[in-house]
């Protein structure tokens, strides 16, 4: 084709490409000319717009949006209000689930006709002095429960003052009546809720089923009558009684809180649990904490109250599981109920409007002062083990799922009352016997051994090097008073003149230690008690950098994938300090020269591998943290920068767990007695550094039980 063809079909191609294109273009301007002027005219129509007032009936219904989330709310304004009143007796009353009808009657200072008809209006107070919002020492103070109640609700309010004549008054949609004479007979306030959200129905569509509704009031008033041991609460639901909390009398105010939280926790919880009351400086702590081995899945069993007033803060909850620490298993949490007394100016409760959050003045003090509290607290009850095997065997399966039914939320259904049947009071762990019982321990323990009770308990507490080699009573003496000389003692005679363990006398399924004590019978995972002794003896060793090593005379060779080859290397000097030496072999393959005392080859293979996984996920976490802050990442990772508490524990337990007796290991009788006395020299002998129970104690009285003898 010729030169002059060619041009001309080009130049007839992008003519007729050009033209589309215009085409296109256009077509795309003519589709964009509709959106633009929609555009300009939603913008004139917001620039024509007029900023108006909303009327006082829209505003209260906002306020109440902001102030109701669901009928719990409703409730707790109501009982605070009744609480800022004095009242002594408390009654609520149901219908629906709080939706149709809430009624709170209180016995408490009742009002008169004039703070009557202020008292439904918003932001009318009688709580709030000098107008000073530093220094509040009321429940309420925002003047807006009653006002946001009755704009979304029928609500009549009776009241009588002492020697005065019963008034009473009714709010529709916030539409205020007139104020007349009511049938109240006695001294108090009611208010009686019906309709709860009628003016607002969108809100209806968001609540759950009338059951769900009620627990969670029950759950709101059990939560407030916590703090307020002093007061009577009754809840009733369509004439069936749901809850009966009577009033505590007590001189000693901590006595009657914990008598409270009995009635509402259950004697389970006090039976396994350890009080609390300290004060430092301006701040004051009382407190009910559940023993390691007594947790849960959930922190719906988690309780804090700041001056009386019941609050969510996760940074303080999450301060006392870190006090727990390794004591509780992953994935589970404690159990516990604190009472925090702070100056009212040290702390912010304007910070929700429903209050439960707070703000303090010094939150880091704040948390100093509990973290050590809580931790003085387990260290003096760290030999105790909480009774939860022998209690799911002397319950039946029938009153368990009973009680399952009846938990919601954050604390029961119904009293726990009737789950005193079993006496529980003689089930705590090793307790400090009375002198009869001591005589016992000796006249028994000295007919089953030649040798005298001290000499036997000495023997075991300095055993020779006749016993297996896996277990801690190889040690010599120096090594163990090295061991446990950081240990705090426990004012418990018992635990330094007896057995408290008793004396072993099988060994079940090559795992489980029975033991005969004084009190009935004991049982013992030998794992995860020599689990929990080689784990505190490895925290004093490495403290010390005296970790026992052991050269190989002929290195291991341990096949490592590339990636962990090089954390290795670059961590040797952090690796060494728990007594691993590694040397690279080849570009697959590390060669293992020396490992720690405690384990043998093969476990200490084992435990390369783990080490391995614990330093790449410890980096992992590193990088991850400077990528949120959008910094360089490292080729590699300092080894300093590897050293946090939390992993050195981590290796440490993992040290332990492979270097324990195997659950298939036979032991002798002056072996397990040996691991016995041993584990009553620990001061943290209830749980194993997973947080599972090293023991179990079954009392004479438990076992007549389980074979319903009288």
């Amino acid at each position: 084709m010729p030169s002059s063809n060619i041009k001309q079909e080009i130049h007839t191609k992008s003519s007729y490409t050009t033209a589309t294109n215009r085409g296109s273009v256009t077509q795309n301007r003519e589709q964009k000319k509709p959106e633009k002027n929609a555009l300009e005219n939603i913008q004139k129509g917001i620039e024509q717009t007029p900023i108006r007032r909303l009327t006082q009936k829209v505003i209260n219904r906002i306020s109440a949006g902001e102030v109701l989330e669901r009928p719990a709310a409703a409730v707790k304004e109501l009982v605070e209000n009744a609480l800022d009143a004095n009242a002594s007796r408390i009654r609520v009353t149901l219908r629906h689930g709080g939706k149709a009808l809430i009624r709170v009657q209180d016995n408490g200072n009742g009002m008169s006709k004039d703070n009557l008809m202020l008292a439904t209006e918003r932001h009318a107070t009688s709580k709030l002095k000098e107008d000073d919002l530093s220094n509040i020492n009321t429940f309420g103070f925002r003047g807006e429960a009653l006002a946001a109640i009755a704009a979304v609700s029928r609500m009549s309010i009776k009241t009588k003052q002492e020697n005065l004549c019963p008034i009473e008054i009714f709010v529709e949609g916030g539409r205020i009546g007139e104020c007349k004479s009511s049938d109240q007979q006695a001294k108090g306030t009611t208010v009686e809720v019906q309709d709860l959200f009628f003016a607002t129905p969108a809100r209806l569509r968001f609540l759950r089923g009338d059951p769900y509704e009620a627990a969670l009031i029950i759950a709101q008033i059990e939560r407030i009558a916590m703090a307020n041991p002093f007061v009577e609460f009754e809840c009733f639901e369509e004439k069936r009684q749901k809850l009966s909390l009577p009033a505590i009398h007590e001189n000693i105010e901590f006595r009657a809180t914990q008598k409270r939280v009995e009635q509402i926790l259950g004697t389970q919880f006090i039976e396994n649990a350890f009080p609390i009351s300290t004060q430092h400086q301006r701040m004051r702590i009382k407190a009910l904490c559940a023993l390691p081995t007594y947790n849960t899945n959930r922190t719906t069993k988690q309780f804090v109250f700041v001056n009386s007033r019941p609050i969510q803060d996760k940074t303080l909850s999450g301060t006392i599981r870190v006090a727990y620490g390794d004591s509780i298993p992953a994935r589970r949490f404690p159990i516990f109920t604190i009472f925090i007394d702070i100056p009212p100016r040290e702390v912010d409760v304007n910070v929700h409007p429903s209050k439960t959050e707070v703000r303090f003045r010094d939150p880091q003090a704040l948390r100093t002062f509990i973290l050590s509290t809580i931790k003085r607290g387990l260290d003096s009850n760290a030999r105790r083990a909480a009774n939860a095997a022998y209690r799911l065997a002397s319950i039946s399966p029938t009153d368990q799922n009973k009680e399952q039914q009846n938990t919601i939320g954050n604390v029961q259904k119904v009293s726990t009352q009737n789950n005193d049947s079993y006496d529980l009071k003689h089930m705590r762990e090793f307790v400090k016997p009375p002198k009869e019982l001591r005589k016992v321990i000796q006249t028994k323990l000295q007919s089953n051994h030649s040798s005298s009770p001290t000499t036997k308990y000495n023997e075991y507490r300095n055993p020779s090097t006749q016993y297996s080699p896996a277990l801690p009573i190889e040690q010599k003496e120096t090594a163990q008073k090295q061991s446990y000389s950081s240990v705090p003692e426990v004012p418990d005679s018992s635990w330094a003149t007896g057995y408290p363990l008793g004396d072993a006398k099988a060994c079940l399924h090559k795992n489980y230690i029975v033991a005969q004590n004084a009190e009935g019978l004991v049982l013992v995972d030998s794992h995860a008690a020599h689990e929990r002794l080689l784990y505190e003896k490895l925290k004093c060793d490495y403290a010390a950098k005296n970790i026992h090593i052991q050269k190989l005379l002929i290195p291991e060779i341990v096949p490592l994938a590339a990636s962990d080859l090089q954390i290795l290397q670059a961590q040797g000097g952090f690796v060494k300090n728990f007594g691993f030496l590694f040397e690279l072999f080849d570009e697959k393959n590390a060669s293992l020269r020396e490992i720690p005392a405690l384990l043998k080859t093969n476990s200490a293979i084992e435990m390369v591998e783990d080490l391995c996984s614990l330093l790449r996920e410890e980096q992992q976490s590193i990088s991850e943290k400077k990528l949120t802050t959008q910094a360089l990442i490292e080729p590699t990772v300092s080894a300093t920068s590897l050293l946090s508490q939390s992993l050195i524990d981590k290796i440490l337990s993992r040290l332990a767990c492979h270097a324990a007796v195997r659950s298939s290991q036979t032991l002798s009788v002056d072996e397990m007695n040996a691991l016995l006395r041993n584990l009553e020299k620990e001061s943290k002998s209830a749980q194993c550094n997973h947080g599972r129970p090293t023991y179990m104690l079954f009392t004479l009285k438990d076992l007549e039980k389980l074979f319903e003898r009288d």
